[in-house]
């Protein structure tokens, strides 16, 4: 599928969602760390070639795609998200490995007087092939999915694999409001229609409630806004979907082998080498007993 340059009209020459999204889909299982607001160089140095050595020690001949951005597992993908700070940085540590970079931010404009703002195309250039937008961290911070669907817009222009989050407060849970919230999120944090034809894009759903909490929405909790979320998406052909919220290496596997859960976005337990890798084999084993959705069967 071929996407958009930059706003500018030059081409960045980043990998980007191009390689993560083969054939108009991103098969498989993707396993996504958010480190949030963590990690100074050598922690983070350490954490990375700790992953790394953990895949090339048990990935499969064949399985790395091109620049890296493969299967790290048999038909498992993993991406880590580290501060802006680290990008650079984390992006030389991960050359040639099977591990895709992104960032947990952008803004919509490509340039301009935004202090303290980074730009997809900046992003792009420091070697990221995702994003994630709209985490509920910044939601409850006054971003509004207006301006999450700019953003969505300036990810795609720039090659980025956008990671649109969306997710109810436990109030809004507990008042019947779930499925609505969640259907007014994803309607307006998107630039197009749910009928838009097949743009690279995922959805991660993160209940507010059991975001660093240590509480985990229910299967059947899980089971339903899934399958809620690709009803709604079925326009858009397969969308991949993850579950967010206090996933860990206890619950992944049966979190990751319901029908319509594609992938997990992990958040403190993507800081844990151990933990994070432990998190990817789940995906592995969810996969291998047909926890993939029927529409991407």
């Amino acid at each position: 599928m071929t996407l958009p340059s930059q706003n500018s009209g030059q081409d960045v020459g980043a990998p980007g969602a191009s390689l993560l999204w083969q054939d108009g889909a991103l098969t498989g299982k993707l396993v996504v760390g958010n480190w949030k607001m963590n990690g100074l160089a050598q922690d983070a140095k350490l954490l990375v070639q700790a992953l790394l050595a953990k895949g090339a020690k048990t990935a499969e001949d064949g399985q790395l795609g091109h620049h890296g951005q493969g299967q790290i597992l048999n038909g498992v993908r993993m991406a880590i998200c580290p501060p802006f700070t680290l990008l650079s940085q984390v992006r030389d540590w991960l050359a040639g490995g099977a591990i895709a970079l992104g960032a947990q931010d952008c803004h919509a404009e490509p340039a301009g007087a935004f202090t303290g703002n980074i730009s997809a195309a900046m992003l792009a250039d420091a070697g990221c092939q995702l994003c994630i937008l709209g985490h509920s961290e910044r939601r409850q911070a006054g971003e509004t999915s207006v301006q999450i669907a700019a953003k969505l817009a300036a990810a795609h222009h720039n090659r980025l694999l956008p990671i649109l989050c969306i997710g109810e407060t436990l109030a809004q849970r507990q008042a019947g409001e779930t499925l609505a919230v969640l259907a007014d999120q994803l309607t307006n944090s998107l630039p197009f229609t749910l009928t838009g034809g097949n743009p690279p894009l995922v959805i991660a759903y993160e209940p507010v409630w059991a975001i660093g909490t240590g509480l985990t929405a229910t299967l059947d909790q899980i089971a339903e806004v899934h399958q809620f979320l690709r009803q709604q998406t079925v326009g858009l052909g397969h969308v991949p979907l993850l579950y967010g919220g206090s996933v860990k290496a206890s619950n992944a596997a049966e979190i990751m082998a319901l029908g319509d859960v594609d992938g997990v976005l992990v958040g403190g337990a993507s800081l844990n080498a151990e933990e994070f890798w432990q998190i990817a084999l789940a995906a592995k084993v969810a996969l291998a007993g047909g926890g993939l959705s029927t529409a991407a069967a």
